[in-house]
């Protein structure tokens, strides 16, 4: 091995290297050539896109053909200069071999697309290696930047990383046609320059993926009965679980779909008249025990895939003669809504809550995030990205 590096060290003529080898922890073009003295190798002569690695950085085809008619007819001619940032490598100047095909007359260069495109500096593991930053977890373009100047010494600029995120993550007709008909709609605020703004979205639940969204300046009646029409345009259709606003039972009544009323959200409605009562001074503990066995029977009912159940544990608890006074409007409720409390025990496909939304606006854009944005164009092209990930990393195509 001391011969071999010995031999190195005083100029070699030429020897064999993969393109891979840039990125399989061998740190320097030193120890990729010795790697490859240690080896015992045999050259596919039959091979075009086989390559020789010179002394000086200089790359050639061992056996050159022409891409564009399959000659073997060619003509070698000079090398030409490519600056590029090889990651671990740091930043390399490259010299490529050009070629002339004397049957055909076209001319070509040694191709190194299994390291960089045609026309970049930055070699493919960055584009990868971003990729895989961006979807773990939100940030900033230029924060990207700043993660992989500190990795690598050189890092492309945050618009170059964006245009590759971009790209990286283009809609996929095919992929977003499916969906199932099983639906949660919410809606996130965000705020642009000191004005609030909504996000709204429908969620394919079933198959854990974005329906589709966009971002409106209110919430009125007409803004959200026209998101929802289209968002279930040419879509199949068999319920949406929502919150509790009375403007989404009016909306969905009116246009005959199955509507889940959330059930985290009827117990978090509760709980905020409830739990203030029992942190209070002035109630007894009596009271408060009632309160708690109270508004525990009350979630009994619908901890359950079984409607009679639920229609025999919603009798019993009607049948209270010492009903809490704080719990008569919310039984009253559940008396009037219970068709559409309970739609997921009779369809057992439906979610009882839009927490699989709630899950996916926390991933896409969480609190911290809801003020960064100054317009619609740029919070949506962010939201396109992130969707796109989601929808090839996490949701269950089909």
């Amino acid at each position: 091995m001391q011969q071999i590096i010995s031999t190195f060290e005083n100029c070699i003529a030429s020897v064999q290297l993969k393109l891979s080898d840039y990125f399989s922890g061998i740190s320097t073009l030193k120890d990729g050539i010795v790697s490859h003295f240690s080896e015992s190798r045999e050259r596919n002569i039959n091979n075009s896109h086989e390559l020789v690695l010179h002394a000086g950085n200089q790359f050639e085809i061992y056996n050159p053909r022409c891409p564009a008619c399959g000659s073997s007819k060619i003509i070698k001619q000079e090398y030409y200069q490519r600056n590029l940032k090889l990651a671990e490598l740091g930043q390399q100047k490259i010299r490529v071999r050009r070629y002339y095909c004397k049957t055909c007359n076209k001319k070509f260069t040694t191709p190194l697309d299994a390291i960089v495109k045609k026309g970049h500096q930055y070699a493919k593991i960055y584009q990868k290696n971003i990729k895989e930053s961006y979807g773990t977890g939100y940030c900033s373009f230029r924060h990207l930047k700043k993660i992989f100047l500190s990795i690598y010494e050189n890092a492309p600029s945050h618009q170059t990383i964006y245009n590759w995120i971009k790209n990286a993550f283009t809609k996929s007709k095919s992929r977003d046609s499916n969906f199932s008909g099983y639906y949660c709609y919410d809606e996130q605020y965000l705020r642009f320059n000191g004005r609030r703004v909504y996000r709204l979205s429908m969620f394919d639940s079933l198959l854990n993926k974005p329906v589709i969204e966009d971002i409106y300046d209110n919430l009125e009646y007409d803004t959200i009965d026209t998101f929802i029409r289209k968002a279930i345009s040419d879509k199949p259709v068999h319920a949406i679980t929502t919150d509790h606003r009375r403007k989404y039972k009016r909306i969905l009544d009116k246009l005959r779909i199955n509507h889940q009323l959330c059930i985290f959200h009827l117990f978090e409605m509760i709980g905020k008249k409830v739990y203030p009562k029992l942190n209070s001074e002035f109630v007894s503990d009596h009271d408060k025990i009632q309160m708690c066995i109270f508004f525990t029977e009350i979630k009994e009912i619908f901890r359950t895939f079984d409607l009679n159940i639920a229609i025999n544990r919603l009798d019993s608890l009607l049948k209270h003669i010492d009903i809490p006074v704080i719990f008569l409007k919310t039984i009253k409720k559940i008396v009037e809504d219970f068709e559409k409390l309970t739609l997921f025990m009779r369809d057992g496909l439906v979610s009882r809550t839009t927490n699989p939304v709630e899950n996916y606006y926390r991933n896409t854009i969480p609190d911290p995030l809801k003020r960064i944005f100054k317009t619609n164009y740029g919070a949506l092209n962010f939201l396109n990205m992130r969707k796109e990930y989601w929808i090839e990393h996490i949701a269950k195509n089909i």
